[in-house]
């Protein structure tokens, strides 16, 4: 009883105590939390964890810490002690806003600021390096060099005249002193006062002296055959003494007579010319053509000028051929001559016969091919000086006041060997003077770097199209080859032969007759240029050499069908087929391209790039682009992921470049390119016409 009552006791002790105690209040104290890491406006790249740190504090204690990105829960940590962190890893280039969220017992919760993070893409260390700059033309100069690299001709060598020979000594030699013997010793060449010598056991007589600074002398000897006289000029050529040295080759025409015919000029619409005649006939200015072939045949439908010359039998050496003052062709004699007078000046608008390229011109014919079609080289350098004015004794007063603004020559042959720079010098010279000459590239189907004269630099070579406007089969190619104009192919339709498919033009018994071959083509030529002078006459021979090419369509590479082998890709027929209209305007038919190509030297050295490789730059190059154009002629390009080295760059200009590669289109190299990763060198490069930088000797 007693324990029963002191258990109620404790009882009712306990429930007066409860009843007299205050409950605690809730926690509504937000919890401390911070993010001190990342800083704001961190920036990492894509794949790099980021670590998000910070601390978080509540006297209840916390329950954990969320991140968020962009708002939106990424997940969620419980700190040790007060300290929190996280692994975070950015799903995506982005800019993101990262923050974080603590949460007490309570259920209280506070949010840190919020800081940027920035990702970015991965970028990899710079192992490359570029190249870039300006692709510009260079101005030439007004003898710019055109020969060829290419396979030489398999023709018949030009006969040659035995035992004579043109020799040039270099400055110096001659001024020996002749001493009591009357002869003088240099090498091994003996000289006399009278400027013979004697060599390798001949004694050469000098026939002639020419008036050129080179000292240029025709000499002769009866010692020798023409086997011989060959032999002779190898050895002269390997002398130390001399500058120059040829033979006194025999050349011939370049044409193939075919039967006589009336009308039907078709190379002329083939040209444009009755949209050029509307811009000019030849009336502004009227011009003189020298026409140097087989001299002429009276006829009415030809403008002949008067007077003219014969260098065939000019000092009385080919018996029958007439005097130096009578230019015409001996009876039954080739009227080869003729007919490249009437196409070049034919009586035009008067209701008979065929029309000439220039309607109001005069043709001078300077004899320097006998009736047989063939002459030696002495009688045409002596027409050149003849023809330019000049006054030699021996000439017997017979002196030109007709000087000529343009010289045709439809003649050639293979000489075996690249322009004598004596010879291409006299035509430098004319040209120099205001006298330019137009000259057939030969009908041996070949890449005649060793045609002359059409090998040489500074003349205008023209190869033949048929009636299709195709080269015609025979015409010869390669980078000599200025320009294109119509020579006939009486094949080219018909595979009996078509002679309406030739040249129609002026003949002898004043009449008419079809020919065929680029002696056709050249003075088609020879008669444009006329015409450009007789519309301004102040053009250099640089100028009217570069709107010919200006205005010529390219042959696309089917077209032009060379097939040499080696030369795949390369385009052997110049500018390509003429457009006069356009050589009068002074228009440019094509838009160039240009392209850069960077080449890695090999062993330190640079690669060759030779004339038949251009076609294949491209695999030879490991870098290419196409330059942009900035409309004034000129071009930039960038060659970018070059790895580090040294390059040479090549610049092509292209006036086509799906009609492949012609010695008309422009080049431009620069060597000892260093390339250093993380850099770009700048290498401006100059292009010019690849015909200037082709080699002209041997």
């Amino acid at each position: 009883m007693r324990y029963l009552k002191l258990i109620l006791a404790l009882v009712l002790a306990g429930a007066v105590l409860a009843a007299c105690t205050t409950p605690a209040p809730p926690d509504t104290t937000a919890p401390q939390v911070t993010l001190v890491a990342p800083a704001g406006g961190t920036e990492v790249e894509l794949g790099t964890l980021v670590t998000l740190a910070g601390t978080a504090k509540d006297a209840g204690g916390i329950t954990g810490v969320t991140v968020l990105v962009d708002g939106a829960a990424v997940n969620t940590v419980v700190p040790t002690g007060d300290n929190w962190t996280f692994d975070w890893l950015p799903p995506a280039v982005d800019v993101y806003v990262v923050s974080a969220e603590a949460r007490d017992k309570a259920g209280n919760a506070a949010t840190t600021d919020a800081v940027t993070v920035t990702v970015i893409p991965v970028t990899t260390p710079l192992t490359t390096g570029s190249i870039g700059g300006t692709i510009s033309r260079a101005a030439l100069g007004p003898a710019a060099l055109a020969a060829s690299t290419s396979v030489a001709a398999a023709a018949k060598p030009a006969p040659i005249e035995a035992g004579q020979v043109f020799v040039a000594f270099k400055p110096g030699v001659r001024d020996v002193n002749f001493g009591t013997t009357g002869t003088a010793t240099a090498g091994a060449f003996t000289f006399k006062p009278d400027g013979s010598f004697t060599f390798a056991g001949s004694d050469f007589v000098r026939e002639r002296a020419y008036p050129t600074g080179g000292g240029l002398s025709l000499y002769r000897t009866s010692a020798l055959d023409e086997a011989g006289t060959r032999s002779l000029v190898d050895r002269l050529r390997s002398s130390p003494l001399v500058a120059d040295v040829f033979p006194n080759w025999i050349l011939s025409t370049t044409a193939v007579p075919d039967d006589q015919d009336f009308e039907l000029q078709w190379g002329y619409p083939q040209l444009n010319l009755p949209e050029a005649w509307d811009i000019e006939t030849g009336a502004t200015n009227r011009v003189t053509v020298a026409v140097f072939d087989t001299g002429r045949f009276d006829h009415s439908d030809v403008q002949w000028a008067a007077g003219g010359a014969n260098f065939v039998n000019w000092d009385g050496e080919v018996p029958g051929e007439g005097t130096i003052d009578d230019p015409h062709t001996l009876g039954g004699g080739s009227p080869h001559g003729t007919h490249v007078a009437g196409t070049i000046g034919a009586v035009t608008n008067n209701a008979a016969g065929v029309a000439g390229v220039n309607w109001a011109v005069d043709v001078l014919p300077v004899k320097v091919l006998a009736a047989s079609g063939s002459g030696n080289i002495e009688g045409i350098i002596e027409g050149l000086f003849w023809a330019s004015g000049y006054n030699d004794p021996a000439y017997g007063g017979h002196v030109n006041a007709n000087i000529p603004s343009v010289i045709n020559m439809s003649l050639g042959g293979n000489i075996e060997t690249f322009c004598p720079a004596s010879l291409d010098g006299l035509f430098a010279y004319l040209a120099s003077v205001g006298i330019y000459t137009v000259v057939s590239a030969g009908n041996d189907s070949s890449p005649a770097d060793v045609y002359f004269p059409a090998n040489c630099p500074s003349v205008i070579t023209v190869g033949a199209t048929g009636p299709t406007a195709l080269r015609a089969p025979y015409s010869n190619i390669g980078p000599f080859v200025d320009v294109m104009a119509p020579g006939g192919d009486s094949f080219a339709r018909d595979p009996d032969g078509d002679p309406l498919d030739g040249i129609l033009s002026t003949i002898n018994g004043n009449g008419y007759g079809f020919m065929e071959g680029t002696s056709m083509a050249s003075p088609h030529v020879a008669g444009v240029v006329s015409l450009m002078l007789a519309h301004d006459p102040s053009l250099t021979f640089t100028q009217v050499r570069q709107r010919l090419h200006d205005a010529s369509v390219p042959l696309t590479l089917d077209e032009c069908g060379v097939t040499t082998l080696g030369l795949d890709g390369l385009n052997g027929c110049g500018a390509g087929l003429l457009d006069v209209a356009a050589a009068l305007r002074g228009d440019v038919l094509t838009t160039p391209r240009a392209f850069a190509y960077a080449i890695p030297y090999v062993e330190g050295s640079p690669v060759p790039v030779y004339y038949g490789d251009l076609p294949a730059l491209e695999k030879l190059a490991q870098y290419k682009v196409e330059a942009a154009s900035e409309g004034d002629g000129t071009f930039t390009y960038s060659l970018a992921g070059l790895e580090p080295g040294t390059y040479q760059v090549v610049a092509l200009e292209l006036r086509s470049p799906e009609a492949g590669i012609s010695t008309i289109d422009r080049i431009g190299m620069v060597g000892a390119v260093a390339v250093a990763a993380g850099s770009t060198a700048e290498e401006d490069l100059t292009v010019v016409p690849l015909y200037t930088l082709l080699p002209v000797t041997p």
